[in-house]
């Protein structure tokens, strides 16, 4: 809703003063929480764009693990398939003049409940949606994660400085962690499984407003199957990691990961 200035000006800047040229109403409510807004901007500076709301990690249903040490190529792995909460699915299309080319769809899924990570990415979609439609020609997939996509409402000091756009950071720094995990797409088709029933515990929990979509998509649950492990999180080029190991690999959550 604002011109966007450089941190150092904002700070100097009376509220009053920033140019407001969108639609927001202006209202008390709006008002309050943008001179909420400038008088936290001393402390905890103003990032890289003004916002209506303060975030803490109560916005979040999971408390974030620590992130693993570079060298441990299997836990960094595990570690973001549990951490972030959505990611890039890309499929070949079906769409008419893209059939068989890469189509790249922003995704939620969890890998399990907050204390119960599993490695194995769940969605909750609708075949209403065009990643679902191109499943049903071709069920290849691949999920691709970056370190940069930790959501601000999850962690209070958001990602790491290699992947903020500031200094030398950026979501391309090999110490701004990838992830690409490569499969096919199965339905859970049996919506009384105890697989079934685990996964949309899990997508509630930590997607609640999935709770309250339109019935009238038709939602079910798919899981990506994983066949190919592809990692970035330090230089020297990429590692790919053994589906096998990646599974039994038993990560480390945060005794108190569940917020209460």
């Amino acid at each position: 809703c604002f011109q966007r200035q450089p941190t150092s000006l904002l700070r100097r800047v009376p509220i009053w003063r920033l140019h407001i040229d969108c639609t927001m109403p202006v209202t008390v409510m709006n008002m309050a929480r943008l001179l909420f807004i400038h008088l936290g901007a001393g402390a905890g500076g103003w990032g890289a764009i003004l916002t209506t709301s303060a975030a803490t990690d109560r916005d979040c249903p999971c408390s974030i693990p620590a992130r693993p040490q570079v060298q441990l190529k299997l836990d960094t792995a595990r570690w973001m398939a549990h951490t972030l909460d959505w990611g890039v699915l890309s499929t070949l299309s079906t769409r008419n003049g893209l059939e068989g080319k890469p189509f790249g769809n922003p995704y939620s899924f969890v890998d399990g409940t907050c204390l119960n990570a599993t490695g194995v990415p769940y969605f909750y979609g609708s075949f209403l949606d065009q990643s679902l439609k191109d499943s049903l020609e071709d069920a290849s997939a691949s999920l691709t994660l970056s370190e940069a996509g930790i959501s601000v409402n999850c962690a209070a000091d958001g990602p790491l400085k290699s992947c903020r756009l500031v200094g030398f950071g950026d979501p391309e720094n090999p110490l701004c962690a990838r992830l690409t995990l490569s499969g096919k797409l199965v339905v859970l088709e049996d919506d009384s499984s105890d697989e079934y029933q685990w996964a949309y515990s899990a997508l509630m929990e930590r997607h609640n407003s999935m709770e309250h979509w339109p019935a009238d998509h038709e939602w079910v649950i798919f899981k990506l199957e994983i066949h190919d492990i592809w990692l970035i999180d330090f230089f020297g080029g990429a590692s790919i990691l053994n589906v096998d190991d990646y599974l039994a690999y038993e990560l480390a959550t945060v005794e108190d990961a569940r917020l209460l």
